[in-house]
C-alpha cells in the first residue's frame, strides 16, 4: 500500500517528511524518484493509448480495403456488360 501510494503521489508526505527531517539529503533522492516515477507512468499510459489508436487505424484501413474490394466485385460485371455493348 505504501509503494502504491508513493507511485501515485497520494499522501506521500507522511512517508518521506520524517525521513527528510532526519537526513535532509534524502529530499534530493525523493524528488528525483518522484519525478522519474511520474514521467515513467505518464509514458506508460501514453504508450497504451497510442498503441490502441494505431490498432484502431489499422482495423479501419482493413475495413475500407474490404469495402472497396466488394464495391469492385459488384461493379465489374456491369462495366464489362457496358463495354461489350459498346464494342458491338
Amino acid at each position: 500500500l505504501t509503494l502504491f501510494g508513493f507511485v501515485c503521489a497520494d499522501s506521500v508526505a507522511s512517508i518521506y517528511t520524517p525521513l527528510i527531517l532526519v537526513k535532509p539529503w534524502l529530499s534530493v533522492y525523493f524528488l528525483l524518484l518522484l519525478t522519474c516515477i511520474s514521467v515513467a507512468l505518464m509514458n506508460l499510459v501514453t504508450a497504451v493509448l497510442v498503441e490502441g489508436a494505431l490498432e484502431s487505424a489499422d482495423a479501419d484501413k482493413d475495413l475500407l480495403r474490404h469495402e472497396q474490394q466488394e464495391a469492385v466485385k459488384t461493379h465489374v460485371p456491369r462495366l464489362m456488360q457496358l463495354f461489350n455493348e459498346l464494342d458491338a
